[in-house]
């Protein structure tokens, strides 16, 4: 019954947590781009940068939790680099993400509001991946 808690603590804290915040960015992106601003640059390039972390991190987590169970999972972990190798490189890219969103916190109710969202999922994904790149296994 504790293997059940921990992989479901597992799914939440590293698969589910992240990508409801990631969705919840573009839905706010959607509603920021719709209401007619003309400079949706940062906006964009920020989710951008946010989506390589995202998607990293639910393969990563999908290979490490089936990788054991699937021969054709064992075989793509062999062509994945270390996880310490990812975590510095998705935290340098929620780091950039981070850095946009701060610079778009001088903008109308509507980029305040997307560059919030990204403020937080960007903090979140840069503490997971710190997680990953300290965590021994």
């Amino acid at each position: 019954m504790t293997i059940f808690w921990d992989s479901l603590f597992f799914v939440i804290f590293y698969g589910v947590i992240p990508m409801l915040l990631f969705l919840s960015d573009w839905y706010r992106y959607r509603a920021f781009k719709s209401s007619g601003n003309k400079s949706p640059f940062l906006a964009r390039a920020a989710l951008a940068f946010l989506t390589l972390p995202v998607a990293m991190l639910v393969v990563l987590g999908t290979v490490a939790s089936l990788g054991e169970h699937l021969r054709a999972v064992m075989t793509l972990e062999n062509f994945l680099p270390t996880p310490w190798k990812l975590g510095i490189a998705d935290g340098l890219l929620s780091c950039i993400s981070l850095a946009m969103a701060v610079a778009m916190l001088r903008g109308t109710k509507e980029t305040v509001r997307v560059a919030i969202g990204i403020i937080v999922t960007s903090t979140y994904l840069m503490t997971i991946w710190l997680w990953v790149v300290i965590n021994p296994h």
